[in-house]
């Protein structure tokens, strides 16, 4: 006797899996290309806020480099809070929130108010790639993601910084005139405007989202090992445990001077930064390898 078919209908022909994780990879490819688009628009702005308020070289640079303390050191803990509390509050709102600091830097010319807005720009940008690799175990089947989340994070976060110095530079300020206030401003709107669609057309997971069929939920989980709610809750690492982690905290300094090693340093210095960070890359490798013993 064949066995039946649970996702068949009343004429027998099998139900075919709705396509929402399409919809879910396509925004977490425009995430990815906003991310990069608006980071490298510093590029464009940052020459032109020297012109406009006589900055030093020096002042330039150190407002430049703030944004990667707190983007370095803003990642394990927005990775905690997006497995904690799921993507799509978190992603929604650091858009929003590094969006809003662009229009910040773009309406002030107090130098510590420059600060303060790329400290927050950094400081949200942490979680993004977190969030969309959480994204990314949870609504792409496991023979695909490998080369899904490539194309999300690789591919759509570099074509974002290509096409930055040519929206921004090119295209709003070159043939269309604008100022760069402006120009910024309207790039930072796209980014309020994406926000929004994630918040409206995301969800955590498959299984809390009413549009995906249980054909899809079957496809996306694939190969994938089920555990529990309790066994999920104690597979996340609690901030007490990862404070005490040895490898963790030499992972952390190592992206930290990874991040260091070139924005706002040069000559001796960078290079003493570049060596302790591959020092410390090769002992935060064996850390892991000895904890996974």
């Amino acid at each position: 006797m064949s066995q039946s078919n649970p996702y068949a209908t009343a004429d027998d022909s099998p139900v075919a899996p709705t396509n929402v994780r399409w919809i879910v990879f396509a925004l977490a490819c425009a995430t990815s290309f906003l991310l990069y688009l608006h980071r490298y628009s510093w590029n464009i702005i940052g020459p032109q806020l020297q012109e406009e308020y006589s900055f030093s070289n020096t002042q330039t640079a150190f407002l430049f480099s703030l944004f990667y303390y707190t983007y370095a050191t803003g990642q394990i803990p927005s990775g905690i809070v997006a497995d904690r509390f799921g993507p799509h509050r978190l992603l929604s709102t650091i858009v929003a929130a590094w969006s809003a600091a662009l229009v910040g830097i773009a309406f002030t010319g107090n130098l510590v108010l420059l600060g303060f807005w790329r400290l927050l720009f950094g400081a949200t940008q942490a979680g993004c790639y977190p969030s969309l690799t959480n994204i990314s175990h949870k609504w792409f089947p496991l023979r695909q993601r490998t080369t899904l989340q490539g194309w999300v994070a690789t591919t759509s976060g570099r074509a974002g910084g290509a096409m930055s110095p040519i929206i921004l530079g090119t295209l709003l300020m070159g043939v269309c005139g604008l100022r760069w206030q402006l120009a910024l401003t309207l790039i930072a709107a796209v980014g309020i405007v994406h926000c929004v669609a994630f918040y409206l057309f995301f969800r955590d997971s498959p299984q809390n989202d009413p549009r995906v069929n249980d054909a899809e939920r079957e496809l996306i989980a694939g190969g994938t090992v089920h555990v529990d709610a309790s066994e999920q809750q104690q597979s996340i690492l609690s901030p007490k445990l990862a404070l005490r982690n040895r490898s963790l905290k030499w992972f952390t300094v190592q992206q930290f001077l990874k991040r260091l090693k070139f924005r706002g340093m040069g000559g001796k210095k960078s290079k003493q930064c570049v060596n302790l960070s591959s020092v410390i890359s090769v002992r935060s490798g064996l850390c892991l390898q000895i904890s996974s013993v």
